[in-house]
């Protein structure tokens, strides 16, 4: 086996149990290496039992996890677990959906760990802070492609439906170089018309985008932001009350530079276009 190239051994050990991965690891330490890196790369985290189980691996292990979600067990995460999990530093995918339980200086403190190689971040209904916006920033400049915010609170803030306008996400670094494809901000509050100017002025690479009940935004902005994307393939902005009949839908696709298909609402009823 040790003279095997490395990834064809990480193949082989794929195709093993957890049971068996568990065994192999037992055998030497090079076995343990690639049984490892393999047994961690994707945890199961469905039970709290499952997390607790999962804060007690050691910091070499720590390394090995690709993939992150806390989802299915969001009522029993908090702060407290990444205090026992600060060697996480080869997260790909984040999914810290409805852990409303979690600080903006928890989910700061894991985002900052692996921004240079994370590729998929979901914090759906979390609190946040511009401390993280800017390190979600930086990681738009490296591989951070598939962003979900939706209805999250960024705090400080004077109340639920104050404007942000992720100023602290973007730079003129972020302007040539972001990667992000896509972006969802559905019910979140405080995204304005400015919001989604800056948005298109500042992820060219933008292909998806989700503003679902994002009622602070007006019509003027969703058309800057389908001119200036030439990237842009999807707009979903159903249950926006600023689109006001067919007519005005129809009007943001012929106005844009490449998009193929849009979500809206009109009288209640969920319309799709597609060009």
């Amino acid at each position: 086996m040790e003279k095997l190239p490395f990834e064809v051994s990480i193949k082989l050990f794929s195709l093993l149990s957890a049971r068996s991965l568990c065994e192999a690891a037992c055998v030497d330490p090079h076995w343990n290496v690639i049984a490892s890196l393999v047994l961690y790369k994707y945890p199961t985290l469905q039970t709290p039992r499952q997390v607790a189980s999962f804060a007690q691996i050691t910091d070499r292990v720590q390394s090995y996890v690709y993939y992150l979600d806390l989802s299915q067990v969001h009522a029993h995460v908090a702060d407290t677990l990444f205090l026992h999990l600060q060697h996480l530093t080869g997260l790909k995918h984040i999914n810290l959906s409805k852990c409303y339980n979690l600080t903006p200086a928890a989910i700061y403190s894991l985002i900052q760990l692996n921004a240079c190689q994370l590729h998929t971040l979901i914090l759906a209904n979390c609190t946040i802070s511009n401390d993280i916006l800017h390190c979600i920033g930086k990681a738009t400049r490296h591989h951070l492609q598939f962003l979900d915010l939706s209805n999250t609170m960024i705090k400080p803030c004077v109340s639920i439906d104050t404007a942000n306008h992720l100023d602290s996400m973007f730079d003129k670094t972020t302007i040539i170089k972001a990667n992000l494809r896509h972006l969802d901000l559905s019910y979140c509050t405080w995204v304005n018309g400015q919001t989604v100017e800056n948005i298109a002025q500042c992820l060219p690479n933008l292909e998806h985008i989700t503003l679902q009940w994002c009622n602070q935004i007006k019509l003027k902005s969703i058309d800057i932001l389908v001119q200036k994307l030439g990237c842009l393939d999807t707009i979903d902005i159903r249950h926006i009350e600023t689109i006001a009949n067919t007519t005005q839908a129809f009007g943001i696709m012929e106005n844009a530079l490449s998009l193929k298909k849009i979500l809206f609402t009109y009288k209640t009823i969920s319309i799709e276009i597609v060009s």
